[in-house]
Protein backbone atom coordinates (compact mmCIF):
# COMPACT_ATOMS: atom_id res chain seq x y z
CA UNK A 1 0.00 0.00 0.00
CA UNK A 2 3.25 2.24 0.50
CA UNK A 3 3.13 3.28 -3.46
CA UNK A 4 -0.35 5.06 -2.64
CA UNK A 5 1.62 7.53 -0.47
CA UNK A 6 4.23 7.89 -2.67
CA UNK A 7 5.80 11.88 -3.10
CA UNK A 8 3.92 12.17 -6.27
CA UNK A 9 0.74 10.86 -4.92
CA UNK A 10 0.75 13.48 -1.49
CA UNK A 11 1.62 16.04 -4.25
CA UNK A 12 -1.07 15.62 -6.89
CA UNK A 13 -3.63 15.95 -3.19
CA UNK A 14 -2.36 19.22 -2.54
CA UNK A 15 -4.56 20.93 -4.04
CA UNK A 16 -7.75 18.85 -2.26
CA UNK A 17 -5.72 19.25 0.53
CA UNK A 18 -5.75 23.63 0.09
CA UNK A 19 -9.59 22.79 -1.04
CA UNK A 20 -10.76 21.37 2.05
CA UNK A 21 -8.36 23.73 4.55
CA UNK A 22 -10.47 26.43 2.68
CA UNK A 23 -13.42 25.44 3.35
CA UNK A 24 -12.60 24.61 7.10
CA UNK A 25 -11.31 28.16 7.31
CA UNK A 26 -15.16 29.44 6.20
CA UNK A 27 -16.56 27.47 8.53
CA UNK A 28 -14.70 28.66 11.28
CA UNK A 29 -15.90 32.30 10.06
CA UNK A 30 -19.35 31.17 9.99
CA UNK A 31 -19.19 30.32 13.56
CA UNK A 32 -17.54 33.48 14.54
CA UNK A 33 -20.79 35.75 13.13
CA UNK A 34 -22.37 33.55 15.51
CA UNK A 35 -20.95 32.92 18.49
CA UNK A 36 -18.64 34.68 21.32
CA UNK A 37 -17.90 31.32 23.49
CA UNK A 38 -14.87 28.82 23.38
CA UNK A 39 -15.40 25.55 20.82
CA UNK A 40 -14.26 22.21 21.18
CA UNK A 41 -12.31 22.62 17.74
CA UNK A 42 -12.70 18.87 17.27
CA UNK A 43 -15.74 19.46 16.09
CA UNK A 44 -14.90 21.24 13.04
CA UNK A 45 -11.44 18.98 12.10
CA UNK A 46 -13.81 15.83 12.21
CA UNK A 47 -15.57 17.08 9.37
CA UNK A 48 -12.64 18.53 7.64
CA UNK A 49 -11.22 15.01 8.13
CA UNK A 50 -13.41 13.08 6.66
CA UNK A 51 -13.66 15.12 3.93
CA UNK A 52 -10.14 15.10 3.18
CA UNK A 53 -9.56 11.38 3.33
CA UNK A 54 -12.70 10.09 1.75
CA UNK A 55 -11.71 12.27 -1.21
CA UNK A 56 -8.06 11.35 -1.58
CA UNK A 57 -8.49 7.42 -0.89
CA UNK A 58 -12.13 6.57 -2.01
CA UNK A 59 -12.06 9.81 -5.18
CA UNK A 60 -15.48 10.42 -3.27
CA UNK A 61 -16.57 13.73 -2.27
CA UNK A 62 -18.38 13.80 0.58
CA UNK A 63 -19.08 17.28 1.12
CA UNK A 64 -19.17 16.95 5.29
CA UNK A 65 -17.74 20.13 6.00
CA UNK A 66 -21.01 21.76 3.79
CA UNK A 67 -23.42 20.02 5.61
CA UNK A 68 -24.44 16.90 3.72
CA UNK A 69 -23.87 12.74 4.73
CA UNK A 70 -23.55 13.49 8.01
CA UNK A 71 -25.26 10.31 8.95
CA UNK A 72 -21.79 9.24 7.02
CA UNK A 73 -20.07 11.05 9.69
CA UNK A 74 -22.22 9.81 12.58
CA UNK A 75 -21.64 6.11 11.61
CA UNK A 76 -17.76 6.19 11.38
CA UNK A 77 -17.54 7.91 14.91
CA UNK A 78 -20.58 5.16 16.39
CA UNK A 79 -17.86 2.50 15.12
CA UNK A 80 -15.10 4.31 16.76
CA UNK A 81 -17.47 4.31 20.14
CA UNK A 82 -18.57 0.72 19.67
CA UNK A 83 -14.58 -0.43 19.43
CA UNK A 84 -13.17 1.27 22.46
CA UNK A 85 -15.73 0.03 24.89
CA UNK A 86 -15.97 -3.32 23.27
CA UNK A 87 -12.11 -3.09 23.93
CA UNK A 88 -12.46 -1.85 27.38
CA UNK A 89 -15.04 -4.39 28.81
CA UNK A 90 -13.76 -8.27 29.29
CA UNK A 91 -17.85 -9.00 28.95
CA UNK A 92 -17.91 -7.65 25.64
CA UNK A 93 -14.88 -9.86 24.46
CA UNK A 94 -17.12 -12.78 24.28
CA UNK A 95 -19.91 -12.30 21.23
CA UNK A 96 -22.14 -14.16 23.22
CA UNK A 97 -22.29 -11.57 25.70
CA UNK A 98 -21.74 -8.23 23.06
CA UNK A 99 -24.40 -9.68 20.51
CA UNK A 100 -26.84 -9.13 23.31
CA UNK A 101 -26.05 -5.62 23.79
CA UNK A 102 -27.47 -2.30 23.19
CA UNK A 103 -23.55 -1.20 21.95
CA UNK A 104 -24.27 -3.97 19.61
CA UNK A 105 -26.93 -2.57 18.10
CA UNK A 106 -25.22 0.53 17.61
CA UNK A 107 -22.29 -1.01 15.98
CA UNK A 108 -24.22 -2.57 13.37
CA UNK A 109 -25.88 0.52 12.50
CA UNK A 110 -23.29 2.34 11.82
CA UNK A 111 -21.34 -0.15 9.85
CA UNK A 112 -24.34 -0.75 7.67
CA UNK A 113 -23.88 3.22 6.78
CA UNK A 114 -20.11 2.93 6.75
CA UNK A 115 -19.52 -0.23 4.90
CA UNK A 116 -22.47 0.70 2.50
CA UNK A 117 -20.72 3.71 1.44
CA UNK A 118 -17.56 1.78 0.60
CA UNK A 119 -19.79 -0.51 -1.05
CA UNK A 120 -20.91 1.99 -3.60
CA UNK A 121 -17.58 3.39 -4.32
CA UNK A 122 -15.90 -0.15 -5.06
CA UNK A 123 -18.43 -1.29 -7.22
CA UNK A 124 -17.93 1.88 -9.35
CA UNK A 125 -14.40 1.77 -9.08
CA UNK A 126 -14.33 -2.02 -9.73
CA UNK A 127 -16.07 -0.85 -13.12
CA UNK A 128 -13.77 2.27 -14.12
CA UNK A 129 -10.60 0.09 -13.03
CA UNK A 130 -11.26 -2.79 -15.63
CA UNK A 131 -12.61 -0.59 -18.61
CA UNK A 132 -9.34 0.55 -18.24
CA UNK A 133 -6.83 -1.59 -16.68
CA UNK A 134 -5.44 -1.81 -20.39
CA UNK A 135 -5.20 1.68 -20.78
CA UNK A 136 -1.85 2.45 -19.62
CA UNK A 137 -2.21 6.18 -20.91
CA UNK A 138 -5.24 6.64 -19.25
CA UNK A 139 -4.29 4.72 -15.70
CA UNK A 140 -1.53 7.23 -15.62
CA UNK A 141 -3.73 10.31 -15.98
CA UNK A 142 -6.07 8.95 -13.31
CA UNK A 143 -3.96 7.93 -10.79
CA UNK A 144 -4.36 11.05 -8.67
CA UNK A 145 -7.63 10.94 -8.00
CA UNK A 146 -8.12 7.47 -5.78
CA UNK A 147 -5.23 5.88 -5.72
CA UNK A 148 -5.70 3.82 -2.94
CA UNK A 149 -8.80 2.41 -3.81
CA UNK A 150 -7.27 1.70 -7.03
CA UNK A 151 -3.77 -0.64 -5.58
CA UNK A 152 -6.62 -2.18 -3.68
CA UNK A 153 -8.67 -3.50 -6.38
CA UNK A 154 -4.97 -4.03 -8.32
CA UNK A 155 -4.31 -6.50 -5.46
CA UNK A 156 -7.37 -8.22 -5.88
CA UNK A 157 -7.29 -8.50 -9.62
CA UNK A 158 -3.59 -10.43 -8.94
CA UNK A 159 -4.84 -13.13 -6.34
CA UNK A 160 -8.16 -12.88 -5.79
CA UNK A 161 -8.15 -15.52 -3.59
CA UNK A 162 -5.01 -13.75 -1.18
CA UNK A 163 -7.60 -10.59 -1.54
CA UNK A 164 -11.18 -10.78 -2.42
CA UNK A 165 -13.81 -7.97 -2.56
CA UNK A 166 -14.83 -8.47 0.92
CA UNK A 167 -11.01 -7.47 1.93
CA UNK A 168 -11.02 -4.27 -0.21
CA UNK A 169 -14.24 -3.25 1.17
CA UNK A 170 -12.85 -3.74 4.63
CA UNK A 171 -9.52 -2.07 4.51
CA UNK A 172 -10.69 0.55 2.76
CA UNK A 173 -13.38 1.31 5.58
CA UNK A 174 -10.41 0.50 8.21
CA UNK A 175 -7.97 3.05 6.30
CA UNK A 176 -11.05 5.89 6.61
CA UNK A 177 -12.37 5.17 10.02
CA UNK A 178 -8.79 5.14 11.75
CA UNK A 179 -7.52 7.93 8.97
CA UNK A 180 -9.88 10.26 9.64
CA UNK A 181 -10.13 10.37 13.57
CA UNK A 182 -6.29 9.91 14.08
CA UNK A 183 -5.87 13.32 11.88
CA UNK A 184 -8.61 14.90 13.29
CA UNK A 185 -7.31 14.59 17.00
CA UNK A 186 -3.17 15.57 15.79
CA UNK A 187 -4.88 18.74 14.21
CA UNK A 188 -7.07 19.30 17.46
CA UNK A 189 -4.32 18.81 19.75
CA UNK A 190 -1.90 20.72 17.71
CA UNK A 191 -4.54 23.56 17.71
CA UNK A 192 -4.79 23.77 21.28
CA UNK A 193 -1.32 24.03 21.99
CA UNK A 194 -0.95 26.50 20.06
CA UNK A 195 -3.32 28.69 21.10
CA UNK A 196 -1.92 27.45 24.96
CA UNK A 197 1.56 29.36 23.57
CA UNK A 198 1.00 32.30 22.10
CA UNK A 199 5.16 32.79 21.36
CA UNK A 200 5.05 29.49 19.53
CA UNK A 201 1.81 30.84 17.61
CA UNK A 202 3.81 33.84 16.16
CA UNK A 203 6.89 32.25 15.33
CA UNK A 204 4.79 29.96 12.96
CA UNK A 205 2.35 33.12 11.29
CA UNK A 206 6.33 34.61 10.44
CA UNK A 207 7.21 31.13 9.33
CA UNK A 208 4.32 30.95 7.24
CA UNK A 209 4.76 34.46 5.57
CA UNK A 210 8.91 33.58 5.27
CA UNK A 211 8.25 31.09 3.10
CA UNK A 212 4.66 31.70 1.31
CA UNK A 213 4.42 35.52 0.97
CA UNK A 214 1.35 36.54 0.23
CA UNK A 215 0.77 33.11 -1.99
CA UNK A 216 -0.19 31.17 0.86
CA UNK A 217 -3.78 30.68 -0.82
CA UNK A 218 -2.73 27.21 -2.54
CA UNK A 219 0.31 26.26 -1.22
CA UNK A 220 1.97 23.25 -2.97
CA UNK A 221 4.08 20.33 -1.52
CA UNK A 222 7.55 22.19 -1.85
CA UNK A 223 6.47 24.90 -0.08
CA UNK A 224 5.10 22.70 3.15
CA UNK A 225 8.97 21.36 3.42
CA UNK A 226 9.92 24.34 4.07
CA UNK A 227 7.97 24.61 7.76
CA UNK A 228 10.89 23.34 9.70
CA UNK A 229 9.45 25.29 13.10
CA UNK A 230 6.02 23.78 11.85
CA UNK A 231 7.31 20.60 11.86
CA UNK A 232 8.88 20.62 15.41
CA UNK A 233 5.54 22.32 16.91
CA UNK A 234 3.47 19.12 15.35
CA UNK A 235 6.02 16.72 16.53
CA UNK A 236 5.86 17.99 20.16
CA UNK A 237 2.50 17.88 20.10
CA UNK A 238 2.17 14.68 19.05
CA UNK A 239 4.89 13.11 21.58
CA UNK A 240 2.73 14.71 24.66
CA UNK A 241 -0.35 13.47 23.15
CA UNK A 242 0.47 10.41 20.54
CA UNK A 243 -3.18 9.84 19.49
CA UNK A 244 -2.35 6.27 19.86
CA UNK A 245 -1.43 6.01 23.47
CA UNK A 246 -0.28 2.31 23.20
CA UNK A 247 -0.13 -0.56 21.21
CA UNK A 248 0.14 -4.12 21.61
CA UNK A 249 2.33 -6.52 19.95
CA UNK A 250 2.76 -10.57 19.79
CA UNK A 251 6.72 -11.58 20.72
CA UNK A 252 7.64 -13.63 17.39
CA UNK A 253 11.05 -14.71 18.57
CA UNK A 254 12.41 -14.79 22.70
CA UNK A 255 14.33 -11.76 23.90
CA UNK A 256 16.32 -10.62 26.69
CA UNK A 257 15.03 -6.92 28.26
CA UNK A 258 16.85 -6.27 31.30
CA UNK A 259 16.79 -8.89 33.64
CA UNK A 260 13.71 -10.45 31.84
CA UNK A 261 13.40 -13.21 28.95
CA UNK A 262 10.48 -12.58 27.33
CA UNK A 263 9.15 -15.48 25.78
CA UNK A 264 7.52 -16.47 22.40
CA UNK A 265 3.84 -15.70 21.78
CA UNK A 266 3.52 -13.29 24.55
CA UNK A 267 1.13 -10.44 24.57
CA UNK A 268 3.44 -7.47 25.51
CA UNK A 269 1.53 -3.33 25.58
CA UNK A 270 4.32 -0.60 24.33
CA UNK A 271 3.11 2.43 26.27
CA UNK A 272 4.03 5.14 24.03
CA UNK A 273 2.76 8.01 25.98
CA UNK A 274 4.95 7.16 28.98
CA UNK A 275 8.20 6.52 26.48
CA UNK A 276 7.55 10.03 25.29
CA UNK A 277 7.44 11.62 28.84
CA UNK A 278 10.23 9.50 30.00
CA UNK A 279 12.63 12.13 31.83
CA UNK A 280 15.93 9.73 30.24
CA UNK A 281 14.72 9.98 26.88
CA UNK A 282 13.61 14.19 26.81
CA UNK A 283 15.45 15.45 29.91
CA UNK A 284 14.22 17.17 32.93
CA UNK A 285 11.62 18.90 30.36
CA UNK A 286 9.49 16.13 29.36
CA UNK A 287 6.35 17.38 30.72
CA UNK A 288 6.40 20.38 28.84
CA UNK A 289 5.63 21.81 25.70
CA UNK A 290 9.20 22.70 24.15
CA UNK A 291 9.49 22.25 20.09
CA UNK A 292 13.24 22.37 20.61
CA UNK A 293 12.45 18.93 21.45
CA UNK A 294 12.89 18.39 18.01
CA UNK A 295 15.57 21.18 16.49
CA UNK A 296 18.44 19.84 14.87
CA UNK A 297 20.75 19.76 17.31
CA UNK A 298 18.08 17.59 19.29
CA UNK A 299 17.24 15.22 17.02
CA UNK A 300 20.69 14.63 15.93
CA UNK A 301 20.79 12.68 19.82
CA UNK A 302 17.43 11.23 19.68
CA UNK A 303 17.31 7.66 19.90
CA UNK A 304 15.60 6.53 16.75
CA UNK A 305 12.60 4.55 18.64
CA UNK A 306 12.23 7.56 21.54
CA UNK A 307 9.79 9.03 19.03
CA UNK A 308 7.03 6.90 17.84
CA UNK A 309 3.65 8.57 17.56
CA UNK A 310 3.13 6.26 14.23
CA UNK A 311 4.26 3.13 15.94
CA UNK A 312 7.20 1.75 14.08
CA UNK A 313 9.26 -1.25 12.16
CA UNK A 314 7.49 -2.67 9.43
CA UNK A 315 3.86 -2.63 11.36
CA UNK A 316 4.41 1.51 11.30
CA UNK A 317 1.56 3.35 10.10
CA UNK A 318 2.05 4.01 6.11
CA UNK A 319 0.51 7.13 6.37
CA UNK A 320 2.84 8.99 8.57
CA UNK A 321 4.04 11.36 5.41
CA UNK A 322 0.21 12.29 4.95
CA UNK A 323 -0.56 13.09 8.25
CA UNK A 324 2.14 15.78 8.07
CA UNK A 325 1.17 16.88 4.66
CA UNK A 326 -2.43 16.99 5.23
CA UNK A 327 -1.59 19.09 9.02
CA UNK A 328 0.68 21.42 7.46
CA UNK A 329 -1.71 22.61 5.06
CA UNK A 330 -4.19 22.52 7.47
CA UNK A 331 -2.62 24.43 10.44
CA UNK A 332 -0.74 27.11 7.75
CA UNK A 333 -4.18 27.93 6.73
CA UNK A 334 -5.96 28.19 10.24
CA UNK A 335 -3.14 30.40 11.54
CA UNK A 336 -3.34 33.18 8.04
CA UNK A 337 -6.74 33.98 9.38
CA UNK A 338 -7.07 33.31 13.02
CA UNK A 339 -5.63 33.97 16.32
CA UNK A 340 -6.16 31.36 18.76
CA UNK A 341 -6.22 31.38 22.78
CA UNK A 342 -7.64 29.00 25.94
CA UNK A 343 -8.52 29.75 29.15
CA UNK A 344 -7.08 25.83 29.81
CA UNK A 345 -3.24 24.77 31.13
CA UNK A 346 -1.66 22.35 29.74
CA UNK A 347 -1.03 20.91 33.60
CA UNK A 348 -5.05 20.68 33.63
CA UNK A 349 -5.14 18.28 30.66
CA UNK A 350 -6.65 15.23 31.58
CA UNK A 351 -7.45 11.97 29.64
CA UNK A 352 -9.39 9.09 28.96
CA UNK A 353 -8.54 5.94 27.34
CA UNK A 354 -10.73 4.63 24.07
CA UNK A 355 -8.39 3.02 21.32
CA UNK A 356 -7.37 6.84 20.99
CA UNK A 357 -5.97 9.86 23.46
CA UNK A 358 -9.70 11.41 24.06
CA UNK A 359 -9.45 14.98 26.28
CA UNK A 360 -11.59 14.98 28.96
CA UNK A 361 -11.27 18.84 29.04
CA UNK A 362 -11.83 18.63 25.15
CA UNK A 363 -10.01 21.18 23.02
CA UNK A 364 -11.74 24.51 23.95
CA UNK A 365 -10.51 27.81 22.15
CA UNK A 366 -11.54 31.17 21.35
CA UNK A 367 -11.04 32.25 17.67
CA UNK A 368 -9.92 35.62 16.44
CA UNK A 369 -9.52 36.96 12.71
CA UNK A 370 -6.32 38.13 11.84
CA UNK A 371 -6.73 41.75 10.63
CA UNK A 372 -5.57 41.44 6.84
Amino acid sequence: MNPSFSVSILQSFCPIFNEKAKLLVKRVHKFMEENSQPVDFYSFMEAFSLDTVCETTMGSKMNIQEGQNTEYLKGANDLMICMAKRTLNPFYHLDFFYRRSALYKLQESGKKVVLGFVSKVVERKKEQFYATKSNAEHEEKDRSSNVHIDQLLSLADCNEKLFTEEDVKTEAGTLILTGFESTALSLSYCILMIAMHPNVQERLYDEIISVTGNSYDNVNYEDIGKFRYMEQVIKETLRLFPVVPIVARSVSAPFQLNSYTIPKGVNIVLAFILMHRNKSLWGPGAHNFDPEHFSDSSTEKMHPYAFLPFSGGPRNCMGIKYAYVVMKIALMHLLINFEFSTELKLQDLTHRFEVTLKLVNKHMVRMRARKA
